[in-house]
């Protein structure tokens, strides 16, 4: 990478931690330490995140947070715990226990899979909806959403190719990969509200296809 590029790179970090009074708070304590030393924005990506999560009190813990905001986002192929477990980086016995737990609670309702009607998928209930109206990372959401259009499809541009460089990295170490249909190769226009998934043979709804998706294959 270019010196311009990398530090075009890190501009993009830096607008995001001055964008709010909330990540401000951060920076004061990282801006004497803060060089273009990969490790430090590493670091300090972790750390925004884990402050995001622990910023407010709740009855959910971080991991069943995650796991509600995954069947939120996730469409219809990918809500299984399974696929949970692989999009969290944790084992399919700990997934299963999260999402019983929020059954339990109430959040997610279970319902036969489309294609066999053996494999259970799970719906975010009304009242997990509601409850995500609470997400803790609702903080960063506002903070970024003080950013210009511009800058957020900048940083957006950024983070996704540092995650396409971390999943390339570790290829075979992980076959299943995440993403949503406009970056897609198995995704087809089919009309101004509809789309086609070629890898399922699927029809798709327009909503749907800004879903986070386990079949995903980049372009």
């Amino acid at each position: 990478m270019r010196s311009s590029e990398f530090f075009q790179n890190f501009n993009v970090v830096t607008i995001l931690l001055t964008g709010g009074q909330f990540v401000n708070l951060m920076l004061k304590r990282y801006y004497l330490f803060m060089t273009h030393n990969s490790e430090r924005i590493a670091d300090l990506l972790v750390h925004l995140a884990r402050r995001s999560v622990q910023s407010s009190a709740s009855e959910l813990t971080s991991a069943q947070w995650a796991a509600l905001r995954f069947f939120a986002h996730a469409n219809r192929f990918s809500r299984q715990p399974s696929v949970f477990a692989s999009y969290h980086g944790t084992t399919r016995g700990t997934a299963s226990q999260t999402v019983k737990t929020l059954v339990n609670m109430g959040y997610l309702e279970r319902s036969r899979g489309l294609s066999d009607g053996r494999s259970a998928v799970f719906d975010v209930t009304q009242s997990g909806m509601k409850a995500l109206d609470s997400d803790p990372l609702r903080s960063l959401v506002q903070t970024l959403d003080q950013l210009s259009q511009d800058k957020r499809e900048a940083l957006c541009d950024v983070l996704l190719t540092i995650n396409k460089q971390s999943e390339e990295s570790e290829m075979g170490l992980e076959d299943t990969h995440f993403g949503t249909c406009s970056n897609c190769k198995h995704f087809r226009q089919s009309g101004p509200n509809s789309g086609y998934c070629s890898q399922s043979s699927t029809a798709l709804d327009i909503f749907e296809t800004d879903k986070l998706c386990c079949r995903f294959s980049s372009v």
